[in-house]
């Protein structure tokens, strides 16, 4: 017998915890795994979704956002699943979607946060019909649905860097990373809300407690902030992408300014210094940072959960990283004594995480996105995948798989490593690129003109560029932090490797690098 819409309603009256909608799925076992101290046992709760960007633990269930524009509620009981809510005008190009989400359960009454990017225009692809909103939706229990939807707030957005994520205050607040559009000085300027974390009420009003008047501006100088929590003091956490180097951790308090673009990470170039003097800025430094960049997305605070070896620790998902950092604190929360790596390359891209009320992690992949890892996407992507303590006693130990990442040795082989390290993430391991966003570097001519690439090295580019019979837009950051050795290093893997080219001799880069100076 075939059920109709009417036949479906009339059931739900009857049999209130009937839904035709709802989808379940049994946990799947992934695998067990040694951290340093302890073992964890790994199962997929949700498996062949479409990048989840957003998830969110409130009182037994997992909401979560895709990127394409829907939020479904997990029941974390039965596994029964049920989408909430289509977003129909959401724009999805390379990382523009729907983005970061908060789910605030005050009383009875339940609302969801959601940032998403719309285009104004579809003639025109820019900043000038492209927008990022924050949007509130109230939870119907009885329908199980999102509605009511209220504008809280407008920004301008770009096809990349519009960060963002979205977190509820304990003083009937908000708090929203923004990123920078691509456009540098923004996140200098305190009439633009883009390259910031802004705090407002949840009326959508300013805080009088706001360090610059009628501004939502909490904290600025930020390039692309895809993280933010509360730690256990109530201290304010966030992570930052970086450009070819300092991605970065950072303390976030207001009024102050984190530098980009004038710095990068620690203060500590000395051109950097001279900008900041010319300038007369005070820059707020990272509590830490990485070069190689591992591409930082979210972020969470693990108290004192099960899992001893993220207690007291900042949890942060990579995506180029492809790994869970637990970036351990002080008992101030203040400073980081010491990070360990989990779970590098095991599933791939990660961007999101959660905590619930049980100390069990929750992880998602993001190997359907604009940007995929070699081998990626694989059958089942993506994923929510849940982590939890596990019993040593009770676990075969020629099945337990170490996921603690230890120091790697040195191949040997320079210029192949930091190709892996700067330039794989876009143009990826075999130099193939990305079509439609990052050129191929295999059988680049460009390669063969030594002046050229050492140019487009120092300073990178930024605008339309023709490679190889396609249009390219895409920036590149420039990489000339490397020394004469490394640029060295790294042009000749790229001459030699990708078009079969003869080697530069460190004299002649030398002499190149000068010109691209002038």
């Amino acid at each position: 017998m075939k059920l109709t819409r009417s036949w479906c309603a009339l059931i739900v009256l009857l049999f209130p915890f009937f839904s035709c909608k709802q989808e379940s799925k049994k946990e799947t076992l992934i695998g067990y795994y040694q951290l340093r101290e302890q073992p964890v046992k790994v199962t997929s709760i949700q498996d062949k979704l479409d990048v989840p960007w957003e998830i969110k633990y409130d009182n037994g269930s997992i909401w979560y956002s895709l990127q394409k524009g829907e939020i479904w509620r997990t029941n974390l009981e039965t596994g029964a699943t049920h989408k909430v809510l289509t977003v129909a005008d959401v724009f999805r190009l390379r990382t523009m979607g729907a983005l970061g989400m908060a789910v605030d359960h005050s009383g009875d009454s339940i609302h969801v946060y959601l940032v998403f990017n719309q285009r104004t225009d579809t003639t025109k692809l820019d900043s000038s019909v492209l927008v990022t909103k924050l949007v509130r939706y109230t939870y119907d229990a009885q329908q199980d649905t999102l509605g009511q939807p209220t504008t809280m707030l407008q920004w301008m957005a770009n096809t990349g860097h519009n960060g963002s994520r979205v977190l509820i205050g304990n003083k009937n607040d908000l708090y929203v990373t923004t990123g920078d559009i691509s456009g540098f000085m923004v996140a200098q300027d305190l009439k633009s809300l883009n390259g910031k974390v802004l705090h407002l009420m949840k009326d959508g009003t300013v805080p009088a407690s706001n360090p610059f008047k009628n501004s939502y501006v909490w904290s600025y100088g930020h390039r692309n902030q895809q993280g933010i929590c509360f730690g256990e003091n109530g201290l304010l956490y966030a992570s930052e992408h970086g450009d070819a180097l300092d991605d970065e951790v950072n303390l976030i308090e207001p009024s102050r300014n984190y530098g980009w673009p004038v710095v990068e990470g620690k203060l500590d170039m000395p051109e950097e210094k001279h900008k900041v003097d010319s300038l007369k800025l005070t820059v707020t430094e990272p509590m830490i940072s990485w070069t190689p960049t591992i591409a930082p997305a979210a972020i969470v605070y693990y108290g004192k959960g099960p899992i001893k070896d993220f207690q007291n620790s900042l949890l942060l998902v990579t995506l180029k990283g492809s790994a869970l950092y637990a970036i351990h604190l002080d008992e101030s929360g203040r400073k980081v004594t010491g990070h360990d790596i989990y779970f590098k390359n095991t599933w791939g891209r990660l961007r999101s995480i959660c905590v619930d009320d049980k100390g069990q992690v929750y992880l998602g992949t993001s190997n359907r996105d604009w940007n995929p890892s070699a081998g990626y996407p694989k059958p089942g992507d993506d994923h929510i995948l849940k982590i939890t303590a596990a019993n040593s006693n009770d676990i075969d130990k020629s099945q337990l798989k170490e996921a603690h990442t230890k120091a790697e040795a040195a191949t040997g082989d320079k210029g192949r490593e930091l190709f892996l390290n700067y330039c794989s993430g876009c143009h990826k391991p075999g130099g193939e690129g990305l079509a439609g966003n990052f050129p191929p570097l295999k059988n680049n001519p460009t390669l063969l003109n030594s002046e050229k690439l050492v140019n487009i090295l120092t300073h990178g580019r930024n605008g339309d560029q023709k490679i190889m019979g396609a249009t390219y837009s895409q920036s590149m950051p420039a990489f000339s932090f490397l020394t004469d050795e490394q640029m060295l290093d790294l042009l000749n893997f790229m001459k030699t490797q990708l078009v079969k080219d003869k080697p530069l001799y460190l004299a002649e880069l030398k002499e190149l690098r000068l010109k691209a100076k002038d």
